[in-house]
């Protein structure tokens, strides 16, 4: 049996963040989704690592390619996507499953549930209704460890019954045949009684069955098998030849309930002597005085309320008004986003939005509470994108193929001060990154351009787009950076 995977919606979540923030180009890009899942995850290795061999194997594409240019449905999608997932990367079906289908989900695709989707690869097993013991020619099997009399056939069971294997015979009532008022039942030639039962009684000086000799029981065992040692065949009859009358019943009947009368009398009278109930007294109970003693209780503790959300600082401009501006509408073109892949104390604000003049791409923008959190926040970024201050080159666009820029920026109405730059590499399948800090706000963003694009194409962008339309509502002071 396979190990239950994502349980608690942990994965589900940390890649629909995923998404959120980079866009669905991050599900091909095994280097960015696996720093993000390493943070979002750090309790959930199998899981971790489904999604980021996802990435690897190219899922998102391949699922892509079925339903957008072979218009094949997205459930059979995802079945032969999972299948040659479980074939190339030597994984179980079930886990294949599991990550095909959060990767159709988080390319926008409805599918069936995974639980449900898994189930309908799984054979189907149906239990064996258990089999009744009858012999092939229709006559009930031998019971485990029995064996029928020698050279006699196995019961026949009257029609629509069957002999319950080891079972008794039914008795007769006392001083009764049976049936009752019937003679007892012959068995048919050639046939005995089953294991265990009695055989009828014969009638008074007769063999059974009549004109027969009572079979002979085997070496060491009595006839019929279960017969109590001590009795012979047929059983004695009394000497009477007659069965019992049922004035013999009547009588011991009498018997049996003046018995019984007569000690529920001597049971009243030792009641009444030793005070046993019905007749016992009652003894009252002493009553206990009021007591003077003031009972406390330990003082209550107020119920502690949880800590309340971060919320903006008085005279900074909220993150909405500070994106590009060509995002003229964030209710439409961007969502929130949750849960960073980094830690980002007191986080007030984070969307990832569409912008037409950057296609393909993507911007996120990162709002805090304080100057304090900003630092830490940019700081714990810096560190999960693996940017190395001290080898990054003096300018943007980076001088160097592949390496890594720093460089302080301003415009008018974010004049030069501590801490305000931009930073620049290139990110997994050669998309150039821009990320720019505006302290005065607590606030960063994130640009991503298309995958392949250039840096000449996203840094014009950069130029031209990325001051918000409005100016902010509260300046920060000059300073030196």
């Amino acid at each position: 049996m396979s190990q239950q995977l994502d349980t608690q919606g942990e994965a589900h979540a940390a890649l629909g963040t995923a998404v959120s923030s980079y866009g669905q180009r991050v599900l091909n890009d095994p280097h960015i989704l696996g720093n993000l899942v390493t943070d979002l995850l750090p309790d959930l290795p199998r899981e971790r690592s489904l999604l980021v061999t996802g990435a690897d194997a190219g899922i998102a594409a391949q699922m892509t390619q079925y339903v957008e240019e072979q218009h094949i449905d997205p459930d059979t999608a995802v079945q032969l996507v999972a299948r040659a997932l479980s074939e190339r990367r030597a994984i179980d079906q079930a886990a294949s499953m599991w990550v095909v289908t959060e990767y159709a989900q988080a390319l926008g695709y409805r599918i069936r549930p995974y639980a449900e989707a898994a189930q309908s690869t799984q054979p189907q097993v149906i239990a064996a209704a258990p089999s009744t013991m009858t012999a092939p020619s229709g006559q009930p099997a031998q019971p485990p460890g029995q064996s029928w009399p020698p050279g006699a056939q196995a019961p026949q069971a009257p029609p629509g019954q069957s002999w319950p294997p080891g079972a008794q015979a039914p008795q007769a009532p006392p001083g009764q045949s049976w049936p009752p008022g019937a003679q007892a039942t012959q068995a048919p030639p050639g046939q005995s009684w089953p294991p265990g039962a009695q055989a009828p009684q014969a009638p008074p000086g007769q063999s059974w069955p009549p004109g027969a000799q009572a079979p002979q029981a085997p070496p060491g065992q009595s006839w019929p098998p279960g017969q109590p040692p001590g009795q012979s065949w047929p059983p004695a009859q009394p000497p009477s030849g007659r069965p019992p009358t049922p004035g013999n019943g009547r009588k011991r009947g009498l018997i049996a309930a003046g018995t019984a009368a007569g000690l529920v009398v001597i049971f009243f009278i030792v009641a009444a002597v030793a005070g046993i109930a019905p007749f016992s007294k009652a003894h009252p109970k002493p009553s206990v005085a009021p007591s003077n003693k003031t009972t406390t209780h330990p003082p209550t503790r107020p119920a502690t309320s949880p800590p309340a959300a971060p919320t903006l600082a008085a005279g900074v401009t909220p993150l909405a008004q500070l994106l590009p501006g060509d995002i003229s509408d964030p209710t439409t073109q961007c969502s929130a986003i949750k849960k960073t892949g980094w830690s980002s104390p007191g986080m007030v604000t984070a969307l990832s939005c569409d912008d037409k003049y950057l296609p393909n791409g993507a911007v996120s923008g990162y709002q805090m509470d304080n100057r304090a959190d900003f630092d830490k926040a940019w700081s714990n970024f810096n560190s999960w994108s693996s940017f190395d201050e001290s080898t990054a080159g003096a300018s943007c666009p980076a001088s160097s193929t592949g390496g890594q820029g720093l460089t302080s920026w301003s415009s008018k109405h974010f004049p030069s001060m501590q801490g305000q730059v931009l930073e620049c590499w290139t990110g997994s399948n050669a998309a150039p990154i821009y990320v720019w800090t505006m302290p005065s706000q607590y606030t960063f963003f994130i640009a991503v351009g298309a995958d392949g694009s250039s840096f000449q194409d996203l840094d014009t962008w950069w130029a031209d787009y990325s001051a918000p339309a409005n100016p902010p509502t509260a300046t920060p002071s000059p300073q030196t950076s």
